[in-house]
């Protein structure tokens, strides 16, 4: 083999266990929010008007497998905890955790919801912000919270404790 390469047999190879991020040494810290930001993802649940396969799902109502439609979120941020080094450069590691919008049906725009159940206002309830009309920017930047390890499919990540 040319450019350097090396021929290898695979019955002499040996498994090379990998080495994910540890990231338990952030469980429980404190941290400032922020970033506070609107940001599109993918939602595999209906938001009462798109048409996915033929048929409009209700608000929550879960879509096929598979499936999934645009929509926006708000993104809460800590300040950076650290930086890991990556093939990429240096990325920095911070906590965040996403909130869901709600979508004005008569107006188009987008909104958090007051509702004492909404994820947003039980983080609000933490941080002892009594209005729930309080604009997210206005109402968490500078707050402190904690930091906790999500475990994920594939990996954990850092969230916050709502």
């Amino acid at each position: 083999m040319g450019n350097g390469s090396q021929s290898y047999n695979v019955e002499d190879m040996k498994p090379i266990e990998s080495q994910g991020l540890d990231l338990s040494e952030y469980e429980g810290k404190k941290a400032k929010i922020e970033i506070v930001e609107v940001v599109d993802v993918e939602s595999r649940y209906g938001d009462g008007e798109t048409e996915v396969d033929g048929r409009v799902y209700k608000s929550n109502e879960k879509l096929p497998e598979g499936k999934t439609i645009p929509t926006k979120v708000l993104k809460v941020s800590t300040e950076k905890l650290g930086e890991i080094e990556t093939s990429e450069g240096k990325k920095e590691i911070r906590a965040s955790e996403l909130f869901s919008l709600k979508k004005d049906t008569k107006n188009k725009s987008w909104g958090w919801s007051t509702h004492e159940k909404a994820k947003v206002q039980k983080l609000y309830k933490r941080l002892g912000i009594r209005n729930p009309n309080t604009n997210p920017k206005t109402a968490l930047i500078g707050k402190t919270v904690t930091v906790i390890q999500r475990p994920g499919e594939d990996v954990s990540w850092l969230g916050i404790l709502v």
